[in-house]
């Protein structure tokens, strides 16, 4: 139990520090770091008050205080039973909520493109939410449980 929550500390970390690297260094036009007709994956600089993609946007305090009210359910809920998933989402939740409380908004610049639709624009901390979520799913789900870190 006591590594998830190491675990959980090094990806907050990487979070914060991608964070604080792309406001420090990236310039203002981006960084395109790959670029095919049907594939392009760029660093560009986005500043979301909303929640995810944007939605909500506007109602950053209120999207603070709930992300605050479920940061304190999971930390009282995995307390004693905290894996992988729950690292992930823990560090997901608590790096996107610090950039609220530092910035007054979230980073995101990890940015894809497929063809000509362009995917919304995102960090590490919203992918670790993903993974965690899905990591919950296939093991709600039975998928091949082995799998899954616990």
């Amino acid at each position: 139990m006591k590594k998830w929550w190491w675990i959980g500390a090094f990806f907050l970390l990487a979070d914060l520090l991608s964070k604080a690297a792309i406001l420090l260094w990236l310039p203002s036009q981006g960084i395109p770091l790959l670029e095919s007709p049907s594939l392009s994956f760029s660093l560009d600089l986005v500043f979301n008050t909303g929640a995810a993609w944007g939605l909500f946007s506007g109602h950053a305090t209120l999207l603070f205080f709930v992300r605050l009210g479920m940061i304190l359910f999971l930390l009282g809920y995995v307390r004693a039973a905290m894996t992988f998933p729950f690292a992930l989402l823990l560090a997901g939740a608590i790096g996107n909520s610090l950039d609220f409380l530092f910035y007054g908004h979230v980073v995101d610049f990890l940015h894809f493109c497929f063809g000509t639709w362009s995917f919304p624009i995102f960090n590490f901390a919203d992918s670790y939410i993903t993974v965690a979520i899905l990591l919950f799913f296939i093991k709600k789900r039975g998928m091949d449980a082995r799998s899954v870190p616990s």
